[in-house]
Parts: structure tokens; C-alpha cells; sequence
């Protein structure tokens, strides 16, 4: 297997690397991370429309940018980011 160090940020979801990892394994958390991503968004589009599901979305990238998740970690808590945004977004809208 062949490791890979990236330092820039992934364009697709604002993910950021910087930590040596599994090339398969990496591969395989940024699919789950944008699956969660993207489910929570379309979610969130469905109920309340597109300026929600924006912040939804911007929601979801800060909270995981502040989140301290080794990029090796075999079980990430993308629920928990998600969980997280929606308390946020929730939160915004009642204000």
C-alpha cells in the first residue's frame, strides 16, 4: 500500500490533510465524509430549501475543520459532525 502527505485542502469537501495516511484508507473516509455530507445537505434542501441547505453545508466543513480527527483513524464520527451542524442550523433558525 502507498502512503501519501498532501497539504493542500480536498476541492470537493474543504477536508484537510496534512498527516500521513493510507492511500486506500484515506480514500475510503473522504467517501464516507461526502456521502454524510451530502445526504445531511439533501436532507436539509428537502425540508427547509437551497439558503438552509448552504448553511448546512458551510455548517458541516467548519465543524469538521475544528474537529481534531487523526487523518489514520480507522472509525471516524462523521455522524457526530453531522449531529453537530444540525444542532448549529438549528440553532440559526430560530433566531
Amino acid at each position: 500500500m502507498v502512503s501519501i502527505l498532501e497539504t493542500s485542502q480536498d476541492a470537493a469537501g474543504g477536508i484537510p490533510f496534512g498527516r500521513r495516511c493510507d492511500r486506500d484508507e484515506c480514500q475510503r473516509q473522504f467517501t464516507a465524509a461526502r456521502l454524510e455530507l451530502g445526504s445531511f445537505v439533501v436532507a436539509v434542501w428537502e425540508l427547509y430549501g437551497p439558503l438552509a441547505a448552504a448553511d448546512a453545508a458551510n455548517y458541516w466543513i467548519e465543524i469538521l475543520q475544528a474537529t481534531d480527527l487523526p487523518v489514520v483513524s480507522h472509525s471516524r464520527d462523521w455522524r457526530g459532525v453531522t449531529i453537530q451542524a444540525a444542532s448549529r442550523l438549528t440553532r440559526g433558525q430560530q433566531q
